[in-house]
């Protein structure tokens, strides 16, 4: 006896095709959904830059200490050659705390505002139900916790990972922790909040779905994360030009840009994940409905022998995007460094 269904896996077109036309459809919800979630992240950024310090470098020390080493002789001046580098050392320490606060930070609140209160709206909207944000405002209030705890772990465990990849750099393994840095959060953190509002069960039962599913299309949302700092991209490109022309030393401005940017993207991207939850809930509900009255199967593991493939592949793809940026970013800086 088999057992039907009619339950239908998507394709990537047709997930993209479904994101697209609830994102128009519901425009106006979904710029008010962003405008709750990045105006907390905008403020907080703003009190940030007042009350930490930020990195600062001397010109014109650097500028001498160049142009010594083009010349081909060593810097003349002890002195100066140590007080550049601890200044450079205090930098780099200066910018990975940035680096490291932002993180957490943007976890925790896109996640739990954008991604939690979105994954409803979505789903409500894949389901042909109404979209309503004081629905999904109503609803959310009994996942909030497990949201905030969910994504407040997922925080720690990747910033843990990615201070000891800067770390373990002296001892050359840091390059391959950051490359499962980046893995880790590609597997986990983009289906993190569907599974957290949309799932019943355990914080750990909600939390290990999400990193059993993400796993399973990993390739998938490298693809769309990447799509999605593309379009950041070229929507930034010429609001940051407005910026710099109506007042290109304002912090504000920028991150009123900024905000915009992330307004208009962020629901996008819930938008498409949350589909794509749904379609790997559905295959998985498909398997179990095909293995009824069967041995009940084994849980699956963290990681097993069939996902070495995506580990290796995502880690090392990200790490040479990442490595071609820089490239590019140093190439761009090197005539306002060198005379």
């Amino acid at each position: 006896m088999s057992l039907m269904s009619l339950f239908r896996p998507l394709t990537p077109r047709e997930m993209i095709r479904w994101a697209v036309r609830l994102y128009v459809q519901y425009f106006p919800q979904w710029l008010v959904l962003g405008l709750l979630a990045v105006a907390p992240l905008v403020l907080i950024n703003l009190a940030l830059a007042a009350i930490l310090p930020q990195p600062s470098f001397d010109p014109a020390a650097l500028e001498q200490i160049m142009g010594s080493l083009e010349s081909g002789q060593m810097p003349g001046d002890a002195a100066l050659l140590q007080s550049t580098m601890d200044n450079l050392l205090q930098n780099s320490l200066l910018m990975l705390q940035q680096v490291v606060v932002q993180l957490f930070i943007q976890i925790v609140v896109l996640g739990v505002i954008g991604g939690g209160i979105g994954a409803l709206m979505a789903s409500a909207a894949y389901q042909g139900g109404a979209v309503s944000l004081a629905a999904a405002l109503g609803r959310i209030g009994s996942r909030l916790r497990a949201l905030g705890a969910g994504h407040l772990l997922a925080g720690l465990v990747l910033i843990a990972m990615l201070v000891g990849s800067i770390l373990g750099a002296m001892f050359c393994v840091g390059v391959l922790g950051l490359g499962l840095t980046i893995y880790t959060y590609l597997a986990w953190v983009p289906l993190l909040a569907p599974a957290l509002a949309l799932e019943d069960g355990t914080l750990s039962g909600r939390l290990r779905r999400a990193w059993n599913f993400g796993k399973q299309r990993i390739w998938l949302i490298f693809a769309m994360t990447l799509a999605l700092y593309a379009l950041r991209f070229l929507l930034s490109v010429p609001l940051d030009f407005l910026a710099i022309l109506l007042a290109p030393d304002s912090l504000v401005l920028a991150q009123i840009m900024t905000m915009v940017v992330e307004v208009l993207v962020l629901p996008l991207g819930v938008i498409y994940f949350t589909i794509l939850y749904h379609d790997l809930r559905g295959r998985q509900e498909q398997i179990a409905l095909e293995l009824a009255g069967e041995e009940r199967p084994v849980a699956e593991p963290i990681l097993s022998a069939a996902d070495l493939p995506g580990v290796f592949g995502v880690s090392m793809t990200a790490l040479a995007l990442l490595f071609a940026l820089y490239m590019f970013l140093m190439l761009r800086a090197a005539p306002l460094i060198v005379p």
